[in-house]
């Protein structure tokens, strides 16, 4: 048995008897984003309050779980345990750290797509013109599928941006990966520095950011269930992605804990 099917094995047993609290965090912190993305919308008082509470809940979380996996005291109280005067700025720093990372990776994405549809467009248009290809105004009607004549060759060029998207935004991910274990280093010491937290996650990653992708891809399957059951399968979902993933990075620290150990311990071979 690979440590991927270990690990989802250990997160089933974990979350058994946890699932209801699992769920209902979920759903918490899925509105908490969502009024708290909305500040920039609204500015209501609700909208700005939720925002700043996003990030020590989402750490508060982190902890309960943490907790949960570790067999140790998870009572109700660990979501807040991060609403305090000496845990709340680490964790807007961290978890501000991931939502740029986040940002510079949809922004890079985007520009991608966007300059490869540009491309298209002007390449494409001749080709449009020459079969009798009506371009519909902007601000006037489609006259149904026939407006969409797509040739073969603009499909495929189409297919290509889509796919050429998506690999940026994986390489990006990859990259990404390097910083996973920030939220476990930040868990067990609070009071950590970022700078210090992103260099000790780069040592615990190095190396391990394939078999992070691996494990990522682990759970298309049940991804592609989203759009089937009308997104019913996140309650399941998220809590078990979740739980999984800060039990892998969990492994992967006593694999670099182990690792020094032993660098500690290799003295020099005399003799030779």
């Amino acid at each position: 048995m690979n440590i991927r099917s270990v690990v989802k094995r250990d997160v089933k047993f974990s979350l058994s008897g946890n699932w209801l609290a699992a769920i209902l965090a979920s759903i918490g912190m899925s509105i908490l984003v969502s009024l708290g993305m909305s500040v920039f919308r609204t500015g209501n008082a609700v909208s700005l309050v939720a925002f700043l509470a996003i990030a020590p809940i989402n750490m508060g979380i982190i902890t309960w779980y943490l907790a949960l996996l570790r067999k140790q005291d998870h009572n109700g109280n660990l979501f807040f345990s991060w609403v305090s005067k000496e845990k709340y700025f680490p964790s807007i720093k961290s978890y501000g750290f991931f939502w740029l990372l986040r940002m510079v990776q949809f922004i890079i994405s985007s520009i991608v797509l966007l300059i490869m549809g540009v491309i298209g467009m002007f390449t494409s248009l001749p080709m449009m013109r020459g079969r009798g290809f009506i371009m519909p105004h902007i601000f006037g009607y489609y006259n149904g599928y026939r407006d969409f004549n797509i040739p073969p060759a603009a499909a495929l060029y189409i297919l290509l941006a889509i796919l050429i998207f998506f690999a940026v935004y994986i390489c990006i991910e990859i990259f990404i990966i390097r910083y996973s274990a920030i939220y476990n280093l930040l868990n067990d010491n609070p009071q950590i520095l970022l700078s210090e937290a992103i260099g000790q996650s780069k040592d615990i990653m190095r190396g391990h950011t394939g078999e992070m992708i691996l494990f990522y891809l682990s759970f298309i399957g049940w991804y592609l269930l989203v759009p089937i059951t009308f997104g019913l399968i996140l309650l399941y979902l998220v809590p078990y992605f979740t739980a999984s993933r800060l039990l892998y990075i969990e492994y992967l620290r006593d694999l670099h804990r182990n690792k020094e150990r032993m660098h500690e311990t290799d003295g020099p071979i005399y003799g030779e």
